[in-house]
């Protein structure tokens, strides 16, 4: 990492792909994605997880996604990242605020401060397993991929002021996505009455959606960039 303004140039070539589409085999870090998020659907089939339990995991997950988004983009910007960290901690906190409300209201029609709701989920062990898992496979892909392979010098933009910016919106990016498919589902599953079937299709589904971003964003064109 260096300390180079903004305005710095700098010229990379990028490698032709990387992760499962470009080398044919299960990579490490959709291994651990994969295994994580079956704890969830283990959750459901063998301690009766409910529908909002599992929503409140995935709630969790949005908010490790924004912990490691953080330093990916100090190794972006260096030491000019601090001012954009602070406002990225503050922005995804009411981001993150407002979607907790949103799930409570739709999925358990209690108010976020409610202690009886939350006490039984995160004081459960399989949540807290699940938790973990959950971080420690965003973890495999930050290492394996962001700075293994230097995805943070891989950027199709040509100023690290507009890598920093368009860094800083993936997160958004992704849990919109992964959340349409989640609530779609999770309306289904409450259409029919949560049964463990319903539920079990849906974590499959957010998995489905999860390894189509995971190799979306690991997957690069083989050219040369600067900025």
């Amino acid at each position: 990492m260096d300390h180079e303004p903004p305005d710095v140039e700098r010229t990379f070539t990028e490698p032709s792909e990387t992760g499962f589409r470009a080398t044919g085999r299960i990579t490490p870090s959709v291994i651990a994605l994969v295994l994580a998020n079956l704890i969830p659907l283990l959750g459901v089939l063998f301690f009766r997880w409910s529908l909002f339990s599992i929503m409140f995991l995935y709630w969790m997950e949005s908010a490790i996604v924004g912990f490691y988004n953080i330093p990916k983009i100090l190794m972006i910007a260096g030491v000019w990242g601090v001012p954009v960290v602070l406002f990225f901690v503050v922005h995804y906190g009411m981001f993150m605020a407002v979607h907790l409300v949103f799930i409570f209201v739709l999925f358990s029609g209690q108010s976020p401060l409610s202690s009886r709701l939350l006490a039984p989920i995160v004081f459960n062990a399989t949540t807290v397993v699940a938790l973990l898992s959950l971080f420690v496979s965003h973890g495999v892909s930050f290492f394996s991929n962001f700075v293994a392979k230097e995805e943070y010098a891989y950027t199709t933009v040509t100023s690290r002021y507009t890598a920093v910016s368009k860094q800083m919106g993936k997160p958004y990016v992704r849990i919109v996505i992964m959340h349409i498919t989640i609530l779609a589902g999770g309306f289904l599953v409450m259409l029919l009455g949560a049964p463990p079937a319903a539920l079990a299709v849906m974590i499959l589904l957010k998995i489905g959606a999860d390894l189509h971003a995971h190799m979306k964003e690991h997957s690069v064109s083989g050219t040369t960039r600067t900025y």
